[in-house]
């Protein structure tokens, strides 16, 4: 373990937990630790990586006391890192975030004034891009005109306009002694403990959502991949329903519930090329009950192919602006010829000037 001590306490610290990203780590820290009079921390939390992480992490920490290098010797997960580098981090904010993703330039400005109206936790609206930054997919996750505060009276609110976004760590600054007072061991294992911090009960006091994207998140390259079904389909549902504090209502909203729902949830898998045969144990264990599986053992012997093209044609009339759904698509193993080249033509035009 090496941490750096020593300076004053900083008003914010970026929390990372890391694995095997040793390259898009490094380009992070250099971007975050450019500017040597912000006064900011890094906490990166390593969990057991086998390349070179610890060997770039070591050596920056010996010459930047603003960063602070933690690794595990045995990987603890996504949930423990992120509560371990808070309790390691100094800072009266903790920002969670990741470790493949960028800021946008005014970001840590942005967030450090918004820092002085002291809400309990800070949520920051992103862009989304493909794997390479090439390709701008969505230009705004949160479609909020205006920064926005959310009062303990406003969770439902507050659950409906941002907890599909939140499955997102990266958006998420809180208050470190709200952390540290909030039940957590409930959540660890769930992959979003950061949403059991933030809508546990009693509700935060202020939460302020800033409507500029000032996260750009490189979609494509995720961990999660293998866990798909596993976690949209189970993981994420339990842990929605399980905040009895939010209305029903609200939760619904986020995350509804039904045959129809999980119908529209499988043929997307489906054209995404992440559902098969194979997988109808899983989906019987999640969901075993004689109508759903009903469902389930049609979809799964829908030709992909055709509905990958059905999708594609759908979203190109009905939704031309939806470009995640469509670089989703184009990269499926499903997509055909002709379902390809009409994704990428139409990526490639919305990202022309």
């Amino acid at each position: 373990m090496n941490v750096a001590t020593g300076g004053a306490a900083p008003p914010l610290s970026l929390c990372v937990a890391t694995r095997n990203r040793c390259a898009t780590l490094m380009e992070l820290l250099g971007q975050i630790l450019s500017d040597p009079e912000m006064p900011i921390e890094v906490v990166v939390v390593d969990g057991a990586s086998t390349d070179e992480t610890e060997l770039h992490c070591a050596a920056l920490a010996r010459k930047e006391p603003r960063f602070r290098y933690i690794r595990e010797v045995t990987n603890s997960g996504l949930d423990r890192a992120y509560d371990t580098a808070v309790l390691t981090a100094r800072g009266t904010y903790c920002w969670l975030f990741t470790d493949d993703d960028r800021l946008e330039a005014d970001a840590l400005p942005t967030v450090l004034e918004a820092l002085k109206r002291e809400p309990a936790a800070i949520l920051v609206n992103a862009s989304i891009h493909d794997a390479t930054f090439s390709h701008l997919l969505n230009p705004s996750r949160l479609r909020l005109t205006a920064d926005t505060l959310y009062a303990a009276t406003d969770r439902d609110r507050l659950f409906a306009d941002t907890a599909a976004y939140l499955s997102y760590i990266g958006a998420v600054i809180v208050r470190r002694d709200c952390w540290l007072a909030r039940e957590r061991e409930r959540f660890i294992g769930s992959l979003f403990i950061h949403m059991g911090v933030l809508f546990q009960d009693p509700p935060l006091a202020a939460v302020l959502v800033l409507a500029k994207p000032l996260v750009r998140i490189r979609y494509g390259i995720g961990s999660w991949t293998a866990q798909t079904l596993p976690i949209w389909l189970e993981r994420w549902p339990a842990l929605v329903w399980s905040f009895d504090g939010v209305s029903a209502t609200a939760r619904a909203q986020v995350c509804p519930r039904g045959i129809t729902a999980w119908a529209m949830a499988l043929l997307k898998f489906r054209a995404y090329g992440r559902l098969s045969a194979k997988d109808s144990g899983l989906l019987d264990r999640i969901n075993g009950r004689w109508p759903f599986r009903l469902v389930s053992r049609l979809v799964v012997r829908t030709p992909a192919a055709a509905l990958n093209l059905l999708l594609v044609a759908a979203i190109l009339v009905l939704r031309p602006r939806a470009r995640q759904g469509l670089y989703d698509l184009s990269e499926s193993i499903h997509a055909g010829t002709l379902a390809r080249r009409l994704a990428r033509r139409h990526l490639a035009k919305a990202a022309s000037p």
